[in-house]
């Protein structure tokens, strides 16, 4: 390769590094600021319909109450440093240890709730298990004509039905399957930990906050593809991670079907596609260009097919044709508008009522959902002040709703029998509460990230980066959380939409914090013996 081009790519992949740092630090100081400023809170003030209540915070409270517990962490994790036995404990034995926790945990949550799939959730996991029992009626409907990326989670419940004898008396066994999934799915983000950091406190004190962090748990409830498709998402990246570490195909593969099973049971999931590539192309500077892009052509290749193997047997199975339902731009018309819960939620005037409007004819929607973006458009124009409190409202009632619709789902939602045990009391007498320890952990968790976005452009630009794409491995999350920012603000808005993002969060706001303490403490020193600390090599 002629050295001029080399160089002018290694200053474009220099250039998309930090562009990806600098994004993501710019979006991460509007949610921490956000979340010591104000609580987005949705509760069962009026049930069965997601309603969003903007709540004002005490700001000096909550600054006391990060500080402190970042305070408490930190010591805990130096005390746990002069634990011998401590640092001996292999990765893959805390991937056990959070993947028990949490099953057992999300069990003992499940079997106290006894919550029961309701609306979308229902029709999904009714056609599933009708069509493991050989009953098709529950598909040929008008719901999966609108919305055909619903039958990927159809198959995957038809597919556990089949395998388990399930009926429809037995839904709650799908959601102990949830609870599997993501014991599964956290024990990968410690294994993910462990190769983008290779800190073993790091690893340690990201196991412990997963324990901490249960609003996943008590949204495993939930049937929907959030869940399953967060635990396929999750051993896609550390497949992927696998394969940028030691440049063997052979990850590449499991990493690809990962993935296309995560974006089979959540089309949200094709953002970590995206993000995939961006990573691969920063990579192509290393040895053997021709085979990462080989890589990324079978990745592409491999997730834009297999997802679509629930549909088109379904298609074939009843000889129908379910088209593309409603089309992309309809949801971004959505997005853009205000909606009874909140600016930019759901919205069925301009996807559901558009699309019958216009025969089910998706070109047609498209076409007027065109229009009513461009009208939109011009008057966010002429209003920008409204425009930006629009969005504002809009990125905070998703990212700063801190329990992520897990409680409200299971306050609502049918029952199989009365609450129970835990369930009941964090559901009744100790909502506030639990509303209220969320709500600090998501602080801690943006103030975390934000750091951690600090100390990827601080080791971005004291480091001499030759070979910048050897260093594009820790941007992945941070470029699968910037697109989910960007996408989830333009198209439509719903907190449980986001639980995913923040969870692949947690091991970044562990590192970062873990930094920043590093520093304060050497800064401090300074200040009382006199001396001015260099920086941290690790740093």
């Amino acid at each position: 390769m002629n050295s001029k081009i080399l160089t002018h790519t290694e200053r474009l992949a220099r250039v998309g590094l930090a562009t990806i740092a600098v994004l993501s630090l710019l979006a991460m100081l509007f949610l921490s600021a956000g979340s010591i400023l104000s609580t987005s809170d949705m509760n069962v003030n009026n049930p069965m319909r997601e309603l969003v209540v903007f709540e004002n915070d005490s700001v000096l409270r909550n600054i006391a109450c990060l500080a402190l517990t970042i305070a408490l962490g930190f010591t805990l994790a130096l005390l746990l440093q002069d634990v011998p036995f401590v640092a001996r404990i292999r990765p893959w034995m805390y991937a056990v240890g959070i993947g028990l926790w949490v099953t057992v945990l999300g069990a003992i949550w499940v079997s106290t709730s006894l919550s029961a799939p309701t609306q979308d959730s229902q029709i999904v996991t009714t056609a599933g298990v009708a069509a493991a029992m050989g009953d098709l009626s529950y598909i040929d409907v008008a719901y999966f004509v609108r919305f055909p990326f619903q039958l990927g989670y159809v198959f995957w419940t038809e597919l556990w039905a089949r395998l388990l004898h399930l009926n429809h008396e037995c839904y709650l066994v799908m959601e102990y399957i949830n609870v599997l999934c993501l014991a599964f799915g956290e024990a990968a983000l410690v294994l993910i930990t462990d190769k983008l950091f290779r800190r073993w406190e790091v690893t340690l004190s990201t196991t412990l906050l997963l324990a901490v962090f249960v609003q996943p748990v008590i949204f495993s409830t939930f049937l929907y593809g959030t869940i399953p498709g967060f635990c396929f998402s999750a051993w896609a990246i550390y497949f992927f991670l696998c394969y940028l570490d030691q440049n063997r195909f052979r990850f590449m593969i499991p990493a690809a079907l990962c993935l296309s099973v995560a974006v089979s049971l959540k089309l949200n999931n094709m953002i970590l596609l995206v993000a995939m590539g961006i990573i691969l192309l920063a990579h192509l500077m290393k040895a053997q260009p021709l085979r990462r892009l080989l890589a990324l052509g079978f990745l592409c290749l491999t997730v834009l097919t297999l997802p679509n193997i629930g549909r088109l047997q379904y298609e074939k199975r009843l000889e129908k044709d379910f088209g593309d339902g409603i089309p992309m731009v309809s949801w971004l018309a959505m997005g853009l508008h205000d909606a009874p819960s909140a600016p930019g939620w759901y919205n069925g005037k301009y996807t559901v009522t558009n699309f019958h409007a216009h025969g089910e004819d998706s070109e047609a929607a498209a076409k007027a959902s065109l229009e009513v973006i461009e009208q939109r458009l011009k008057v966010m124009k002429n209003d920008p002040k409204t425009t930006a409190a629009f969005f504002r409202d809009k990125i905070l009632s998703q990212w700063n709703e801190p329990t992520y619709q897990s409680l409200w789902n299971n306050q609502v939602r049918g029952q199989f029998g009365p609450k129970t045990g835990i369930a009941a009391y964090v559901c009744g007498d100790g909502e506030a509460l639990a509303k209220r320890i969320m709500d600090l952990m998501i602080q801690f968790i943006f103030f975390g990230m934000l750091l951690a976005t600090v100390r990827l452009l601080v080791r971005f630009f004291r480091r001499d980066l030759s070979h910048p794409q050897n260093e594009a491995a820790p941007y992945l999350i941070p470029l699968l959380f910037l697109g989910g920012f960007l996408y989830h603000a333009l198209f439509e808005g719903k907190s449980q939409y986001v639980i995913t993002y923040v969870i692949f969060m947690i091991p970044y706001a562990v590192w970062g914090t873990e930094w920043f303490c590093h520093w304060v403490k050497e800064k401090g020193r300074g200040l009382l013996t006199g001396r001015i600390p260099k920086t941290q090599k690790n740093s």
